[in-house]
């Protein structure tokens, strides 16, 4: 089973071009499947039971129907601080999700799965982390001058998870401003700073990790056979298969 992960800031149009990647996969007849990094969290799950309960709660106080929509009912928002012990719990949570994809990775591979579509990877989760110890910092970067580098490292727990993440046979990080990626259609509430600092972090790791930028402010066909001809050149045998 072969993993393509499509990474990017809000907006950047990763989940449109993992749509048309899963439809051109299964037109030529294979077997895809799609995964989202930030659903299969355990944090997540535990954030999503707790909504849950909160809105079962809040509808026997107001003895609403259990089908009726609540102020629960919204998209959650990304999270954007926390203190060392929840920055520490995600790490170690970023740890046991990957564990616990490489038992789902072999599941799959048992169901002869030919391949594993990523809107958003461990990658991106490390980066969410890194975004909460280090967003301060950049902003300041950002505001002073730029002729400095910037020193963001990685603690002994994070890279342990960059160790044992499993390594994607494509890596794209589709890259837009964030300009660009307020101007879209959607409403991205963490506004522009959030966004900048987020794609201050991607550019920062994307070499050391080896995911390959690819230029999204362009027209969606267009991002879409720059990814198509790179997974098409990937390998002799992947090659001849599409």
């Amino acid at each position: 089973m072969r993993i393509i992960s499509i990474s990017g800031i809000d907006g950047s149009g990763k989940s449109t071009q993992l749509k048309r990647l899963k439809k051109y996969l299964e037109n030529k007849g294979k077997k895809v499947v799609t995964f989202h990094a930030v659903s299969f969290s355990l944090v997540n799950n535990f954030l999503k039971k707790k909504k849950e309960s909160k809105e079962q709660k809040f509808k026997e106080e107001q003895n609403q129907n259990p089908d009726q929509a609540t102020i629960f009912e919204q998209p959650a928002k990304a999270v954007t601080s926390g203190n060392f012990l929840t920055i520490l719990a995600r790490k170690i949570i970023l740890l046991i999700d990957i564990f616990r994809f490489k038992s789902f990775q072999k599941k799959l591979v048992k169901k002869q799965v030919d391949y594993l579509l990523t809107d958003r990877y461990f990658y991106d989760q490390l980066i969410n982390i890194l975004y909460l110890s280090y967003k301060q910092k950049i902003l300041n970067y950002i505001r002073s001058s730029k002729n400095k580098k910037i020193s963001l490292k990685l603690c002994p727990l994070e890279k342990l998870a960059v160790k044992f993440i499993p390594e994607p046979d494509w890596k794209f990080f589709i890259d837009v401003s964030s300009q660009v990626a307020l101007d879209r259609d959607r409403d991205i509430e963490q506004g522009q700073e959030y966004l900048v600092i987020k794609r201050t972090l991607y550019k920062k790791f994307l070499e050391q990790w080896g995911i390959e930028l690819i230029e999204g402010d362009r027209e969606v066909e267009e991002v879409f056979r720059k990814i198509v001809g790179k997974v098409n050149n990937g390998t002799k045998t992947l090659n001849s298969n599409l």
